[in-house]
């Protein structure tokens, strides 16, 4: 799969003859929207999505590679059933564009990270947000669980963003304080936490909530690690690998099991 500028996708199939295309998207619209190849085509691609009316800036592929999550710079996370090619569910971010997103080793939640400052934790089995992470001072730029830290209770996953800043968080839904809502805007809340996408006619984007609606996490460390803005974060079985947009990979040794955290 290959994302662009004009808010598109493509899809590939490394077993297919690549030829010369010029794909014109259709209007840039918010619509999800595929185009296949005619059936037997022997080229690539097999088909053409028009996604966004904004740059896709990222997407990653479910654990169980059934879905496909997308952020773009109109503010959206998009969950795309990668078998059937349909949307299903479509949630804003707080503010401006989003820039990264991530799958927890399960397939339960999504991350993503954007120009909100925020990191933002979605479930997919209850198709809505469950928290929001606050300890960036700029624009977080990678999202990733931490694989060899995630268990059935509680999952660590890290952020990296252009303030320089590499930020590890511990996530479980039990220690999940829940936000007091005024009472009149309760109804919010449970409209939001109770649309089945599934089954409707057209997917509904979901609109973002407000700040005293979502729990909020903070970070268990923050640490600046790079005197540039950071561009990705990687966790490994031994270390994790964090790169600034100078071009410079830095390596960081884990603990030792006798003082693992």
């Amino acid at each position: 799969m290959v994302a662009f500028k004009d808010g598109s996708m493509a899809v590939f199939d490394r077993e297919k003859d690549d030829q010369p295309v010029s794909l014109q998207s259709a209007q840039r619209t918010s619509r999800f929207h595929v185009t296949r190849a005619p059936k037997g085509s022997k080229h690539n691609p097999t088909s053409y999505w028009q996604v966004s009316p904004r740059a896709v800036s990222a997407f990653a592929i479910s654990p169980d590679c059934q879905h496909v999550a997308i952020v773009s710079m109109d503010g959206c996370l998009r969950i795309v059933d990668l078998i059937d090619e349909k949307l299903m569910d479509a949630y804003e971010s707080y503010f401006g564009g989003l820039t990264c997103v991530a799958w927890s080793p399960d397939g339960k939640y999504v991350l993503t990270g954007g120009q909100d400052d925020l990191v933002s934790v979605w479930s997919f089995v209850e198709r809505r947000i469950i928290a929001r992470c606050q300890g960036h001072q700029s624009w977080v730029t990678s999202v990733s669980f931490d694989d060899w830290r995630c268990d059935e209770d509680m999952y660590r996953f890290g952020s990296v963003g252009e303030d320089g800043h590499l930020l590890l968080w511990d996530f479980s839904v039990q220690a999940l304080s829940r936000p007091k809502v005024p009472r009149d805007n309760t109804s919010i809340t449970k409209r939001a936490s109770s649309v089945n996408v599934s089954n409707m006619a057209e997917p509904q984007t979901h609109p973002a909530l407000p700040r005293n609606h979502v729990p909020i996490l903070q970070p268990i460390m923050v640490m600046t690690v790079h005197d540039e803005p950071l561009s990705s974060i990687t966790f490994q079985e031994k270390y994790l690998m964090t790169t600034c947009c100078r071009g410079r990979i830095k390596l960081w040794e884990r603990p030792s099991s006798g003082h693992d955290r």
